[in-house]
């Protein structure tokens, strides 16, 4: 069998992308594939480990994007202590959400258990440029706060080639580029369903504002209504304002429930019953709400 098409045009690797773990490359392979190679041809699996080792780089994770298993056995990886992950992936479309969440849970849960290391993430499809370069910039886009052009530009540096497929580029272009959640604060009245439309308050004109809410954060495609045009300011609810700065694992239906919680704990205080506070009220998940959003309530009853 013949190696791809096109393979040989493309780099085997490139370098690490500055500010993350990923290193990209063509799909290695197996030895059988390489024997009607020229020598400085050759790549597989044994080679790109090799490489690495030469140049003082450890791999820990492999992701293969490619759409068939033909190429090289998995195990190859693994007997060298290196994980390895399949993800089916389609060429020439843009890679499904199915695609992209568990290619985010692989990594950043590798991500968490290496913070302290320098170990790599290698990331392939074919030619380790199109599938590649979507979910890596993307990854790069919606997980660590690139800029979409930043992202892009520095995975077609540290590949040595460009990602090639308009569609994937004008969908990574298209997607927002989100502050860090620190800097965003949110009163919880306004993360409930509501009425539409603007109004004007004592404290600004507000408006309805649709925030893209990110898995595993505060932002995840939920809508938010009337959030004030002045995002970086203390909103105020009642008497008190209310500042969400710590959800980074709380989805958008936890925050619904949260609310929900929140009006049955308010209930109960105007009502004189507060023994519902300590029955768990304020807890979802095992999560502390008011630990979440730095406030407790309960503190206010002395």
């Amino acid at each position: 069998m013949p190696p791809p098409d096109r393979w040989t045009d493309y780099r085997p690797l490139g370098s690490v992308i500055p500010g993350t773990k990923f290193i990209a490359f063509k799909v290695p392979l197996k030895e059988a594939l390489c024997r009607n190679l020229s020598a400085d041809e050759r790549f597989s699996p044994s080679r790109l480990i090799q490489i690495l080792k030469e140049s003082g780089q450890d791999l820990g994770l492999v992701v293969d994007l490619t759409f068939t298993s033909k190429y090289y056995n998995g195990k190859e990886f693994s007997k060298k202590s290196i994980d390895y992950e399949k993800i089916f992936t389609a060429g020439h479309e843009i890679p499904s959400e199915k695609v992209f969440q568990r290619f985010e849970e692989i990594v950043s849960d590798f991500c968490a258990k290496n913070a302290d290391n320098n170990i790599l993430i290698g990331i392939h499809c074919t030619h380790g440029v199109n599938r590649t370069g979507y979910l890596v910039c993307r990854y790069m886009i919606e997980k660590l706060n690139f800029q979409p052009d930043d992202a892009i530009s520095k995975f077609n540096e540290a590949r040595g080639h460009p990602i090639e497929r308009e569609n994937y580029l004008e969908d990574l272009r298209k997607r927002p580029f989100e502050r860090p959640l620190k800097s965003l604060k949110i009163p919880l009245h306004l993360l409930q369903r509501g009425k539409s439309g603007s109004q004007d308050t004592r404290k600004g004109k507000w408006r309805n504002q649709q925030i893209c809410l990110k898995k595993h954060s505060l932002l995840r495609a939920v809508n938010i209504l009337a959030v004030p045009r002045w995002l970086g300011q203390k909103p105020v609810l009642g008497s008190r304002g209310r500042s969400i700065t710590r959800m980074a694992m709380v989805t958008a239906p936890d925050i619904r429930v949260m609310y929900h919680h929140w009006k049955l704990w308010n209930h109960q205080k105007c009502s004189g019953e507060v023994a519902g506070v300590q029955a768990g009220y304020h807890k979802y998940k095992g999560i502390d709400i008011w630990d979440l959003i730095g406030y407790n309530p309960c503190s206010t009853l002395h």
